[in-house]
C-alpha cells in the first residue's frame, strides 16, 4: 500500500500577445491502471504528467517553458525540465527502495506554415537520464542514458478531412550500463523515417488513418530510459522494424 498527495502547479502567462511563459510542478505516483488507461489529463500546460514508470514509483517534475509568435507564419520555442525520481526494484519478490533517480530534459522548435494546409515542424531534443551504479537489483536498466534527436516533419491537412505526416528524425544515443563492478558503454547514431496518414470526420468527430513506423526498416539500438521491458515495445517511440498501425475512432 502507498498512499501520497499529489499536487500540480501549472502556470501560463502571455505578458504581450506574441509571447506565452509556462511553469510547471508536478508531482505523482505510478499506480497499476489497467491497459494503461486513465482519464487524468497527460499534460499540464504543455508539460507531460504520465510516464512508463515501474509501479509504485514517485516521481517530481519541474519544468519552465516560453513559446513565441514570430512573423506571419512562423513560431518558436524553448522548454527546459527537471524530473527527480524515486523507483523501485523488485529482487527475490520483495520491493527494494532505489537509489533515486535524475532526468533532464530541454527542447528547442521552429514551425513554419508556407501555406495555410501545410506545417514544417523543425526541434531538437536532448534527454539526460542518470541512476545510481549501486544498486545491483535490475542490471537491466542502464546507468545513464543521453539521447539527442532532430525531427524534421511535414503535416498536411485538408478542409475536407484528409491528412498527412512524414517526420525523419536523426538519433544520436550514448548508454551505460553496470556490469561487473565496471560501466560499460554503448554508442547508436541512425535515422528513422515515420509516415502517417487517414480522414477526420466532419466537426471532429472521429478519424481513420493509418501510420507506417520506420518505413524503411532501419536496423538500430535504442534504449528507452523509462521502462526496458521489451513487452512494452509497441509504446516505444522508435521501432527496430517497420510497423503498421491501423487506428480508427469515433466520437459520440
Amino acid at each position: 500500500d502507498h498512499n501520497q498527495y499529489n499536487p500540480k502547479l501549472g502556470i501560463s502567462w502571455r505578458p504581450v500577445p506574441a509571447t506565452t511563459l509556462r511553469l510547471a510542478y508536478i508531482r505523482g505516483l505510478k499506480r497499476p491502471i489497467l491497459n494503461n488507461q486513465t482519464l487524468e489529463p497527460t499534460q499540464l500546460v504543455g508539460f507531460n504528467q504520465l510516464f512508463d514508470d515501474t509501479e509504485a514509483t514517485d516521481a517530481r517534475r519541474y519544468g519552465v517553458g516560453a513559446d513565441q509568435r514570430l512573423a506571419k507564419g512562423w513560431f518558436t520555442g524553448i522548454e527546459a525540465v527537471r524530473r527527480n525520481i524515486t523507483a523501485y526494484v523488485f529482487s527475490n519478490g520483495e520491493a527494494v527502495r532505489d537509489e533515486e533517480q535524475k532526468e533532464v530534459s530541454g527542447r528547442v522548435y521552429v514551425a513554419w506554415l508556407p501555406l495555410p494546409r501545410l506545417a514544417v515542424n523543425l526541434a531538437y531534443n536532448y534527454d539526460r537520464f542518470d541512476r545510481s551504479a549501486t544498486n545491483r537489483g535490475s542490471l537491466l536498466k542502464p546507468v545513464e542514458v543521453k539521447t539527442h534527436d532532430l525531427p524534421l516533419s511535414f503535416n498536411f491537412n485538408h478542409p475536407s478531412g484528409v491528412f498527412a505526416n512524414w517526420t525523419s528524425t536523426v538519433v544520436k544515443q550514448q548508454v551505460a550500463f553496470f556490469h561487473h563492478n565496471a560501466l560499460s558503454d554503448g554508442q547508436a547514431r541512425f535515422v528513422v523515417t515515420d509516415l502517417a496518414f487517414g480522414y477526420r470526420f466532419a466537426q471532429r468527430n472521429g478519424s481513420l488513418s493509418l501510420a507506417l513506423k520506420n518505413l524503411f526498416d532501419k536496423q538500430f539500438q535504442y534504449q528507452s530510459a523509462n521502462n526496458p521491458d521489451t513487452s512494452l515495445l509497441a509504446s516505444h517511440r522508435f521501432q527496430p522494424e517497420r510497423t503498421v498501425v491501423g487506428s480508427a475512432s469515433y466520437n459520440f
